[in-house]
């Protein structure tokens, strides 16, 4: 039986973090608490975005924006690169590098302090095949 578009692959990830989530916090401090729910909203935030894009796949800068958003202020970030549509798996892992990043970012790095500035841009890089792969530079 052919899954139900909202019952895509991504169940299984989320699910997984989820129960890291109600287990980490009896043993751990609070700090790792906070890091484990804003990994599990992040995960939340890109199905959202998939599921609303039917699991077809989402833009990379859709992604890129959302995870930025909680931190861009006064032009301190800055994306760009060509149209590229992630699948569901591939945004799924994508997204948790750019939540680990930005959170990097915010706690010990350009977005911690005044005048910070963070770049995101991509590119394809030809490989002699029909694909090419997608280099994504952060800055």
């Amino acid at each position: 039986m052919e899954p139900t578009p909202s019952r895509k692959p991504c169940g299984s990830t989320l699910y997984r973090e989820s129960a890291r989530a109600r287990v980490f916090p009896q043993k751990s401090s609070q700090q790792d608490a906070r890091r484990w729910d804003g990994r599990i909203k992040s995960m939340a935030a890109t199905h959202q975005l998939l599921s609303s894009h039917q699991w077809k796949g989402i833009f990379l800068s859709d992604l890129v924006r959302r995870e930025l958003a909680p931190y861009a202020a006064h032009g301190n970030t800055e994306i760009g690169g060509p149209d590229v549509i992630l699948k569901a798996e591939p945004a799924q892992a994508v997204s948790m590098v750019l939540h680990e990043l930005t959170t990097n970012a915010a706690k010990h790095g350009a977005l911690s302090t005044h005048g910070g500035r963070i770049s995101v841009r991509w590119h394809r890089v030809m490989n002699g095949n029909a694909d090419a792969r997608l280099c994504i530079e952060w800055q």
